[in-house]
């Protein structure tokens, strides 16, 4: 009786998916440091301190600490886009749109280590990359896609639905930024500011 057959990968193949591996796990532990001890303390040191390993291995995987915070910004991009995923435009756009400044009110708060670091310029000279501000733009798609069917059905005012979600976003981030700058700091007023700003935005676009 002949043996099973193994599956097997080629040894570039092998390589390739190690490698890949690697880098995933840097990613976390890169992840790991910036929730438990901010932004602050987001150094490839203290990431290779995390790991267990030299400094050189995170350098000779991502050749510089620029193109580890950009994976790390396409992985807030991709929370940020499931947090927003989960919110499914149903008949009603009022209700749709108040559960996106739900969802996005409860992302800048599990997530704000990742929120201060996209959106609040919290880490000094960084700029994401072309393809990192794409990311951005595919979680906003989903809205932009949901305000174009409510217009197509007469119920919101939305001529350009990527400038109206982008308006809808500008309104809250406004609120969000401000108050991560040290500018409100009661955040119960903070959430009845961003409420009642949702709500007049979301009225201001209905038409039914």
């Amino acid at each position: 009786m002949s043996a099973d057959i193994q599956s097997f990968k080629t040894y570039p193949n092998a390589r390739q998916s190690q490698q890949e591996q690697l880098r995933k796990n840097i990613v976390n532990a890169a992840c790991s440091v910036l929730i438990e001890e901010g932004i602050e303390a987001l150094t490839v040191r203290n990431i290779a301190h995390k790991l267990e390993c030299s400094t050189k291995i995170v350098y000779s995987l991502f050749g510089s600490k620029e193109k580890l915070v950009n994976e790390m910004f396409v992985e807030g991009c991709r929370i940020l886009t499931e947090t927003i995923s989960r919110i499914v435009p149903g008949d009603d756009p009022k209700e749709y749109l108040l559960g996106i400044g739900e969802a996005y009110w409860g992302f800048s708060n599990d997530n704000s280590s990742y929120f201060r670091f996209m959106f609040g310029g919290g880490l000094q000279g960084f700029k994401p990359d072309e393809n990192s501000i794409k990311e951005t733009a595919f979680a906003l798609s989903q809205v932009t896609e949901a305000l174009r069917r409510y217009s197509a059905e007469g119920k919101v005012e939305a001529i350009d639905p990527l400038i109206t979600a982008q308006m809808l976003w500008s309104s809250l981030h406004g609120v969000l930024h401000l108050a991560i700058s040290g500018h409100f700091t009661d955040e119960t007023r903070v959430k009845k500011l961003y409420d009642n700003n949702l709500k007049h935005m979301i009225q201001s676009l209905l038409l039914r």
